[in-house]
């Protein structure tokens, strides 16, 4: 919170902040993006891995398309909405 009162005392626009801070965090929102990156990324990835839930093969197949899913939601509709909040 105190990085969003400062940025907004600086006039940093609200909408791109939140952006900002909402990928920086270690929110649940985050984690699933530095999940979705590599298997040593979170806590829960070697559990995950090393029950059998998944094999490694189909951790980088499954990463490499959520990772293009997250990149086109922050990248296309972000973007849209911090060009739209001007």
């Amino acid at each position: 919170m105190r990085f969003l009162r400062a940025g907004l005392a600086l006039g940093a626009p609200l909408l791109c902040l939140d952006l900002l801070l909402a990928g920086a965090s270690s929110s649940s929102s985050s984690s699933s993006l530095m999940m979705s990156l590599t298997h040593g990324a979170t806590d829960t990835s070697p559990i995950i891995l090393g029950a059998g839930y998944a094999s490694m093969e189909g951790w980088w197949v499954i990463s490499f398309v959520m990772s293009v899913v997250n990149l086109a939601v922050w990248g296309i509709v972000g973007s849209r909405a911090v060009i739209d909040s001007d």
